[in-house]
């Protein structure tokens, strides 16, 4: 099975690195299709946890058309052209999709930014989520985020929520691993974190537990700073030489 990486938390320093827990693989249809349209990411993770398409959004349904929803459950039953992935952007895209904000993308990024923009101001209130050996399973917060659709909740209620569930997941996971293996510092990388409210809510909350977290400045947070690493680990290695 054809995999690829992200939404993963990791042990590292210049010379070597530890993935110690990463968000659990679910079915990319399409391959890198689903990036730009993610209404493929809404069925995928619905079709991944609950094995059908009876569980979609009545409103996604009609939006997107029961042919193409079978022919996309039909190709990831098969396995035809369905790498997974643990991907945070591609979470953040079912979610934008879920709530009717974007199902077509016109730019980079248009779904998880329509996300944030539509949050509301509650940083509390978040959806469950399952961690099992490594492994974070999200099917509790697609059943509980389901269920508040459901009952009319506001979609930006909905969105605050998804976002706080987010936050509190990586504090609570970097503490875990803190008093696990005695480092003392956090770093935070990749494009979902050019999101501001998640961001600033993240470095709200460490600061509130007196952890250092480090955030990228000068560089860029997403994969143009993939470079900029790979340099300072071949620095590294070449020190250790």
């Amino acid at each position: 099975m054809e995999r690829s990486g992200g939404g993963e938390l990791f042990l590292c320093d210049r010379s070597e690195y530890q993935r110690l827990s990463h968000f659990e693989y679910v079915p990319l249809p399409g391959g890198d299709k689903a990036a730009v349209e993610p209404w493929r990411m809404a069925v995928a993770y619905l079709w991944h946890y609950f094995h059908d398409t009876e569980h979609l959004p009545k409103g996604l349904a009609e939006r997107i058309g029961g042919q193409k929803i079978q022919m996309l459950a039909t190709m990831m039953e098969k396995g035809v052209n369905t790498p997974y992935t643990s991907s945070a952007g591609r979470l953040f895209d079912a979610v934008s999709s879920l709530l009717g904000l974007c199902d077509v993308s016109t730019h980079q990024a248009e779904a998880p930014v329509r996300l944030e923009q539509l949050a509301s101001d509650e940083h509390s209130a978040r959806y469950p989520v399952l961690i099992k050996e490594g492994v974070i399973s999200f099917r509790p917060l697609f059943e509980a985020l389901l269920d508040d659709l459901s009952a009319g909740v506001a979609p930006g209620d909905i969105s605050a929520r998804f976002h706080n569930t987010m936050a509190f997941l990586l504090l609570d996971e970097a503490k875990r691993y803190l008093h696990q293996t005695g480092a003392t510092r956090v770093v935070i990388s990749g494009g979902c974190f050019q999101n501001k409210r998640l961001t600033e809510q993240l470095q709200r909350l460490f600061a509130l537990e007196g952890i250092p977290l480090y955030v990228p400045g000068r560089i860029p947070c997403n994969d143009g700073g993939v470079a900029v690493g790979q340099l300072a680990v071949a620095a590294a290695l070449r020190k250790k030489e």
